[in-house]
């Protein structure tokens, strides 16, 4: 089945915005065709928001913030899919990730804050721009100055990972280990599943915190409320 493409009234003379985002329609529609059926509702909702808005740059944005998420997971993960494949040539991709960095660049500025994580994936992953990890680091970190809670959790992953340094020496160790703890604890407490289920084993393994069991298993159990797969087993292992 076919994703319905947004609909442009031609007959209507409109302003330059109005010129603008339906330039971006056509841009994206072509994308819609590449999308399995299972993203449908979410693309339909962002064709209903950019054709409703009366905010530019934000109609912009999660116009191509909705299509980035569905189509950077396929080029990310496409060795692990047989079916729904979407065949993305290079070209095709080049445009699609130049389209979505301007547009995330744009909104950025006009304090839609969540475009500095996407704009972090971005560079983290090298999409369109040079891998630049701390470039990544810093959009992330805009990010999590309004609490989004999967920056939080790209800030943690990165310095458990030595992607970016912040402190030199082993006299910071235990401030580092803080800091990680801190984005780790942030990120759950915004409601990020994952970064529960990660919260409750290092409560375990006591590297970056003290152990206590307790807390682990209340967090591996929250995590498991919220239907991530992994938890289930820690939650069991405790029963």
């Amino acid at each position: 089945m076919k994703l319905a493409k947004a609909k442009i009234n031609s007959n209507v003379k409109k302003s330059e915005s109005d010129k603008k985002i339906d330039n971006d329609i056509v841009f994206f529609n072509d994308y819609f065709e590449m999308l399995s059926t299972k993203d449908r509702e979410t693309a339909e909702k962002s064709q209903r928001n950019i054709m409703q808005s009366n905010h530019l740059i934000k109609a912009r944005y999660i116009y191509a913030r909705d299509l980035f998420k569905t189509i950077f997971f396929h080029i990310k993960y496409s060795n692990y899919f047989e079916k729904d494949q979407i065949y993305i040539s290079n070209q095709q991709k080049e445009e699609f990730m130049s389209k979505c960095f301007y547009i995330f660049n744009d909104a950025a500025k006009e304090d839609i804050y969540e475009a500095n994580y996407f704009l972090g994936l971005m560079y983290l992953n090298g999409c369109y721009t040079k891998l630049n990890k701390t470039a990544a680091y810093y959009y992330f970190s805009l990010a999590a100055s309004y609490s989004h809670s999967l920056s939080f959790y790209e800030l943690y992953k990165m310095l458990k990972t030595e992607q970016v340094t912040i402190y030199k020496g082993n006299e910071n160790a235990d401030l580092l280990k803080k800091i990680m703890f801190d984005y780790l604890k942030a990120s759950a407490e915004e409601g990020y599943t994952e970064a529960m289920y990660e919260l409750g084993n290092e409560y375990i393994r006591g590297v970056l915190c003290k152990k206590d069991y307790e807390l682990a298993y209340a967090w591996h159990r929250q995590a498991c409320r919220n239907g991530y797969i992994l938890s289930y087993v820690k939650y069991h292992f405790y029963n």
